[in-house]
């Protein structure tokens, strides 16, 4: 039997099972495949599909022995798959943490890049600031003097000009 088929015959067997403590896979098969049980081949068949359905079951943690009498009970796993009414597939699909997606990836990534942006933002802000601030200090330094000699020459040039200009006119 393949895979797919074992995996049918568990979908079938969840919509049959109505007691989740105590059920036989044997019961439920025979009711509902119903095999001729004169055709030694059709019971040997069941026999075996029963046989790796209970397999395939306790693998992936869907039922476990309730004695060994053949009756089963429903593990967590299981209770969740027959109140989920979905099938195997379906069920293991949602049942499995997703991976990262773009839609999660992509606003992370966004998010990590502006705010390196804007830590080196403020960082350069800061350090132009200081830059800024020490030009101002030194250029306060050096305007002093200069302004105060300005002032000084500024002054004594209206004196030239104008002993200058009255001299010549009027000698």
């Amino acid at each position: 039997m393949t895979e797919k088929e074992i995996i049918e015959k568990i979908d079938l067997l969840f919509e049959k099972i109505t007691d989740f403590n105590a059920f036989s896979i044997n019961n439920i098969f025979f009711k509902e495949i119903k095999p001729n049980e004169k055709n030694k081949d059709e019971v040997k068949k069941i026999l075996e599909i029963v046989n790796e359905t209970k397999l395939f079951g306790m693998n992936n943690d869907l039922f476990e022995k309730y004695n060994d009498n053949g009756w089963f009970s429903l593990t967590e796993k299981g209770k969740t798959l027959k109140q989920s009414n979905f099938g195997f597939v379906k069920f293991t699909k949602k049942s499995k943490p997703k991976k990262f997606d773009l839609y999660i990836i992509v606003p992370i990534i966004l998010t990590v890049v502006f705010s390196s942006l804007n830590i080196y933002q403020k960082y350069d802000y800061r350090e132009l600031k200081s830059n800024y601030d020490s030009l101002c200090t030194y250029s306060n330094k050096l305007d002093f003097p200069i302004r105060s000699n300005l002032q000084n020459i500024l002054g004594f040039i209206p004196h030239m000009i104008s002993s200058s200009f009255l001299h010549r006119f009027l000698f």
